[in-house]
C-alpha cells in the first residue's frame, strides 16, 4: 500500500492566494468490500484488483466552502418557513459570479416565490460574513452578479 496524506498545496491565481488544498492519495490491492459488491469480485490478474483512492479537503475561505455555506443558508431559510419543504440546492462560484440553482417544493407554493426574492440578499450576507469583502478575494459582495436558476 502506498499512501500520501496531509500534503498541503497553496492555490494561487494571478490575483490572489485563496487557500490550501489537502490531498489524500492511497493505492492498494485491497479494495473495500463495498467496491467488491459494486464491481464484482476481481480474480485472476492482480492489476484488476488495484484501485486509486483520492480525497480532497479544503481550508476555510475556499470557494467550495463558500458555495456550501450559501446552499446551507438557502436550505435553512426554506426550512424555517416550511419545515416540510423539499430543497435540492447547489451553488456555483466563479470570479465575481454566484449562481444558485435547484429544485424547491413548499407548502403553500407561493412561499417559494417569496423566499426566492430573498436569496440574493442571503447570498450577499453569507459572502460578507465569510470575509469576502473586496475584489482582492475575487468576489466583491456589492457588485458580484447573482444568478438564480430555481424550479
Amino acid at each position: 500500500m502506498i499512501s500520501l496524506q496531509g500534503v498541503s498545496t497553496p492555490l494561487f491565481t494571478e490575483r490572489r492566494r485563496c487557500c490550501h488544498v489537502f490531498y489524500t492519495i492511497s493505492f492498494s490491492e485491497n479494495r473495500p468490500q463495498s467496491a467488491d459488491k459494486a464491481l464484482g469480485s476481481a480474480r485472476g490478474n492482480p492489476a484488476e484488483r488495484t484501485y486509486l483512492f483520492t480525497s480532497e479537503s479544503v481550508s476555510e475561505g475556499h470557494p467550495d466552502k463558500l458555495a456550501d455555506r450559501i446552499s446551507d443558508t438557502v436550505l435553512d431559510r426554506f426550512l424555517r418557513s416550511d419545515p416540510s419543504a423539499k430543497v435540492a440546492c447547489e451553488t456555483f462560484i466563479a470570479d465575481n459570479l454566484v449562481e444558485v440553482a435547484g429544485e424547491f417544493r413548499t407548502s403553500p407554493p407561493e412561499l417559494f416565490i417569496t423566499i426566492s426574492k430573498e436569496i440574493p440578499d442571503l447570498v450577499r450576507q453569507v459572502i460578507r460574513d465569510t470575509g469576502y469583502n473586496s475584489t482582492f478575494s475575487g468576489i466583491d459582495l456589492d457588485t458580484c452578479e447573482i444568478r438564480l436558476q430555481l424550479n
